[in-house]
């Protein structure tokens, strides 16, 4: 889901674009060229549901879009760095007062301070996040609706990583800064911005892979908000344990954390343990399993990834202690082209749950083709408000299918799908996508691409807030 903002003049793309150019000259990196490119793309779109309701409210509408991405990336030894920016002009025939220009900001860099040792890397992006999950839920930004909020996110983190040849370390220390848009001084105070701040630490040697291996971790998180009580987490963790044959690790893990049900303190006055094993048989493979017993309960993790000659395969799962205030930090609204991502967030809200998160993700890459595929679910569970007060569970499941066939030298077909189910105390729904394009490229820059595109949603309990779009459009690209 590509969201973007509401019509305003561009502070940030205009602040960030001059603070990294100013950085960069001031610290006097020039190793690699700059890459720098265009697309803009002319659109006329027809939806059938411009307003997204159900039955004999329906409207059609046709609008007319003009969306550029513009680009910029480096490589270098000193200096990655990936600028993307994208606004979005729609254009109303009929509901012209909706006429709007949307932003989206994706950037990125990291930068070496000293070699192989000392780092700083930088984000920030420019989003929309849905005001609430018991409401419809559009899919991209042609409809009509008040489902959604500006968000930015900026981040900062400068870290220490080195070999130290007995141990490798990591230290970080990273900054989060939240903010929504401020539609009035009414919502203001709903729409409440907040930030984050992370250390982490960790000094072990499991990339020996061999004999004894052993580590120590430390964790802090704390999340403070404008108008409610900050939430704050600690862990610290020692573990101890023995290569295999080189390939497989055995470990024992324990330390003390924050308490979960000790919403209102940051202290360390709870205990935790747990058990497992690391596969490593080579570097194309890595599998990490464990168990054990922490503040909350029983506690589950695992990760696994496998690289192949045509693509990759990720997957993982944890459980954390978490806040709604941290969610939109994970969101990349550029980067990635699906639709499956925080459909459970509620801008400005403080609530506090045990997250359970398991995604898996594939890509292939064929003679003519490819294909990448994303499944996750999340479980928020033991649910309350800043103040403790208990709410109920929620959870999600999501998955994301895209397929690309390069039919010839000019002709491409694509083909997508995102399904999404939420379940909440006011609504448990179903979110489908479809979409299927052609794009025919005239000239080496120059090429029309058509697109059919539906969007379902369907109450699996109620049948509020139920809707079916079907999208048509035909655009017009040119690429610099």
């Amino acid at each position: 889901m590509m969201f973007g903002l509401r019509k305003r003049r561009l502070p940030l793309a205009g602040r960030m674009s001059l603070a990294m150019t100013g950085f960069l000259a001031s610290a006097g990196i020039h190793s690699a060229p700059w890459e720098f490119g265009a697309t803009i793309d002319l659109a006329g779109v027809y939806t059938d549901n411009i307003l997204l309701t159900e039955g004999a409210d329906q409207q059609s509408e046709t609008i007319y879009s003009i969306s550029p991405i513009f680009s910029a990336s480096t490589d270098g030894d000193r200096l990655e760095a990936d600028f993307q920016y994208s606004p979005q002009a729609n254009f109303y025939k009929e509901f012209s007062d909706a006429d709007q220009v949307y932003h989206s900001l994706d950037a990125s860099l990291v930068t070496t301070i000293v070699r192989d040792a000392v780092f700083v890397y930088a984000s920030a992006t420019k989003t929309q996040s849905i005001v609430t999950p018991d409401a419809s839920i559009p899919t991209t930004n042609i409809p009509i609706t008040a489902n959604r909020i500006d968000a930015r996110v900026l981040e900062l983190r400068p870290y220490w990583q080195q070999d130290l040849g007995f141990a490798n370390l990591l230290a970080e220390v990273s900054y989060f800064d939240i903010k929504y848009d401020e539609l009035d001084e009414t919502e203001q105070d709903f729409y409440q911005n907040n930030d984050e701040k992370r250390i982490n630490f960790s000094l072990d040697n499991y990339e020996r892979q061999q004999g004894l291996a052993w580590g120590v971790a430390y964790r802090r998180q704390a999340v403070e908000y404008e108008e409610a009580l900050p939430w704050k987490y600690q862990r610290a963790t020692a573990s101890l344990g023995f290569w295999i044959n080189g390939s497989l690790r055995l470990f024992a893990s324990g330390g003390a954390e924050t308490a979960f049900d000790n919403i209102l303190a940051g202290d360390m006055d709870d205990t935790f343990w747990e058990g497992g094993f690391q596969y490593r048989p080579n570097p194309r493979v890595d599998i990490e399993l464990a168990a054990g017993e922490r503040s909350f309960g029983e506690s589950y993790r695992g990760r696994l990834s496998y690289e192949y000659r045509r693509g990759t395969t990720s997957i993982s799962y944890s459980e954390e202690p978490s806040t709604l205030g941290q969610a939109i930090g994970n969101v990349r609204p550029i980067r990635r082209d699906d639709n499956i991502d925080e459909l459970l967030g509620r801008p400005g809200a403080t609530d506090r749950f045990l997250r359970k998160r398991g995604e898996w993700s594939t890509t292939v890459g064929l003679a003519k083709s490819n294909l990448s595929f994303r499944f996750l679910f999340e479980q928020r569970e033991q649910r309350s408000t800043d103040a403790g007060l208990p709410l109920t569970d929620e959870d999600y499941v999501g998955g994301a299918v895209r397929w690309t066939w390069d039919i010839g030298s000019r002709s491409t077909f694509s083909a997508s799908t995102d399904y999404f189910v939420r379940e909440t105390q006011a609504i448990d729904s179903e979110l489908t996508r479809y979409a299927m394009d052609y794009a025919y490229r005239f000239a080496q820059r120059l090429s029309i691409v058509f697109l059919v595109q539906r969007s379902q949603e369907e109450g699996r309990v109620s049948s509020a807030g139920d809707y079916t779009e079907n999208q048509f459009r035909i655009t017009l690209r040119t690429e610099f």
